[in-house]
């Protein structure tokens, strides 16, 4: 064997899914040898132990990467419900990537996927089996806002005034590169808030929400913004080039049936305030 199969079959062994046992014989199965031809065991630490050490290392070592990218759902849900729901998404979905920002990629579905059946819920606590993946969603957000390109270090321009755009000239509008834009079955910007000070937290009630998540100045800023902000951000962050103001009111008018014309003084009185809040360039 050379170290090429080695390091292969130790890939197969420690972040394969399936428990131990399913992965050790997987390995030896593709590969031609085992865990005892590889590992020097004894009468105090038998090879199978040893494997084990080293596959719970990593594992412990993930947990500990989920908890600092999931910070808010750690505090929401407390030491050991995090590391129990952790493992089980680990073994359903080794990691894969060298970015880590990719191990929770499909972990909001998951939480989904593995919630109680709705019929088996009491209606007055159903929110906080939804709350989980929401958090998830919006941490996520969060991560790709950071390492996102953003605007520090570039010029500022002055924010344009509210009767700029009746001049007549064409008004291109572009969105934010830090812009990352969620729909939640809950608004959870007070509750983040809350769980991230430590402070006591109020649950939700269900209502459909829209967070708005961007980077400016180095900081990370979360907006709840209303139905016709998410669309006319979600129309310019989809677009491959700038828009213009027009078109981007038509798109938001398809997409909410609300009156152009109260869009276009709508949007007018909005746009200063969502340049200065890093949401669109100005």
């Amino acid at each position: 064997m050379d170290i090429s199969q080695v390091q292969n079959w130790f890939k197969t062994v420690i972040v394969g899914q399936g428990r131990l046992p399913e992965k050790v014989a997987r390995a030896e199965h593709q590969f031609g040898f085992g865990a005892h031809e590889l590992i020097k065991g004894d009468d105090r630490v038998p090879v199978e132990m040893r494997m084990g050490i080293y596959t719970t290392g990593y594992m412990l070592r993930l947990l500990e990467c989920m908890q600092a990218d999931l910070p808010s759902l750690y505090t929401f849900w407390g030491e050991q419900l995090f590391d129990m729901f952790g493992r089980s998404y680990l073994l359903e979905h080794p990691s894969n990537s060298h970015s880590l920002y990719e191990l929770t990629e499909g972990y909001a579905d998951f939480l989904e996927r593995t919630r109680p059946p709705v019929e088996r819920i009491d209606p007055e606590n159903a929110v906080q089996y939804d709350i989980p993946a929401e958090l998830v969603r919006m941490e996520r957000a969060r991560l790709a806002a950071i390492l996102s390109k953003g605007t520090e270090g570039q010029t500022a321009t002055p924010s344009l005034g509210f009767f700029s755009f009746f001049s007549g000239e064409e008004t291109m509008l572009q969105a934010h590169p830090a812009l990352q834009l969620v729909r939640q079955k809950m608004p959870l910007v007070e509750f983040y808030r809350q769980l991230m000070q430590n402070d006591e937290v109020v649950i939700p009630e269900y209502e459909t929400s829209y967070l708005a998540v961007t980077r400016l100045n180095f900081r990370i800023q979360f907006y709840q913004i209303n139905e016709w902000q998410y669309h006319l951000l979600h129309g310019l962050k989809i677009a491959e080039t700038s828009v213009d103001l027009h078109d981007a009111i038509h798109y938001v008018s398809e997409h909410t049936g609300l009156d152009k014309a109260q869009l276009l003084s709508d949007v007018c009185l909005w746009l200063p305030n969502a340049i200065s809040m890093g949401l669109i360039e100005g």
